[in-house]
């Protein structure tokens, strides 16, 4: 770490010294240490996203969802494909309870990656949280199709039984 925050004195305005150093970190579990090199990297080239995603994960391990957010976001205004701000964002989202802000990255993962039973989940999630149930229903059998968690499936079931109970037992009242 220390010949990586060398390399970030030697040349102050190259990227790849505390890059290198804020990845090694955020591998290595030391977010604390993390965060600071990557804001660095961040500052002098604000367009790497991979580098964003890593802020963002490592502001999440942290607890910092605002900080989370932001570098995700960053992330994805730096290259507007990226599917890790995506996840990145509806993490966030979930970690918040924000049911409509998942939907709409779970959306736009789901779109790039049709046939990934695990983002089917993320997305039957939302719409359960939103009381769409139908399509929540229709959600969950594509993503047993594709073969996502057998666990997870059950476990939103579940969920989905009991909602629908509660609605039913509302409209009945």
């Amino acid at each position: 770490l220390a010949m990586f925050d060398r390399a970030a004195q030697v040349a102050p305005r190259d990227a790849r010294g505390p890059r290198a150093g804020g990845l090694r970190s955020a591998q290595w579990g030391e977010v604390e240490l993390a965060e600071p090199r990557l804001t660095e990297a961040l500052r002098r080239d604000p367009r790497d996203a991979p580098s964003w995603h890593a802020l963002g994960v490592v502001r999440f391990k942290l607890g910092d969802l605002a900080g989370a957010e932001q570098a995700y976001g960053a992330g994805l205004k730096a290259d507007p494909a990226s599917l890790e701000s995506h996840l990145g964002l509806a993490t966030v989202a979930v970690a918040r309870g924000d049911a409509a802000s998942a939907l709409v990255h779970y959306d736009a993962l789901c779109r790039a990656r049709p046939k990934h039973g695990d983002l089917r989940l993320g997305r039957a999630w939302a719409l359960l949280k939103l009381s769409r149930l139908v399509e929540a229903e229709r959600e969950l059998a594509e993503a047993e199709q594709l073969g996502a968690s057998a666990r997870a499936i059950r476990a939103q079931r579940r969920l989905l039984a009991t909602l629908k109970a509660s609605a039913e037992a509302q409209r009945i009242r």
